[in-house]
């Protein structure tokens, strides 16, 4: 289990939030095989979001997009199709940075912090 996630005090805010380690770290290489994340009421009852990276030329994230609405509209048989077109976005916007679908993207949590000037 990575350090950061070792680190962290995980608070419930609903009854679908992640509190345990093991638990996220097992979604967070979920996320990473998929390509896209869900927030499936974990951050507020009701409301489910689905994010995907934004990848700049050489590979790093450099931002994410996302979709947002109740899980009624956000849900069920329309997940699939949200998630591809929220994938489809994302790298859209990656290529539009110089991003090549063939080059290997950078792991989300190891992008280097910018040093000060």
């Amino acid at each position: 289990m990575p350090k950061i996630i070792q680190s962290l005090h995980l608070k419930a805010l609903t009854r679908h939030t992640i509190t345990q380690k093991a638990s996220l770290a097992e979604e967070l290489e979920r996320v990473r095989k998929c390509g896209y994340a869900i927030d499936n009421e974990e951050l507020e009852e009701g409301l489910r979001c689905i994010g995907a990276p934004v990848l700049n030329h050489t590979g790093e994230v450099v931002a994410a997009l996302s979709i947002v609405g109740s899980g009624y509209r956000v849900g069920g048989a329309k997940l699939p199709r949200l998630i591809d077109a929220v994938m489809f976005a994302g790298r859209q916007l990656s290529t539009s940075l110089g991003f090549e679908s063939g080059s290997p993207a950078r792991p989300v949590g190891r992008v280097r912090a910018k040093r000060p000037a």
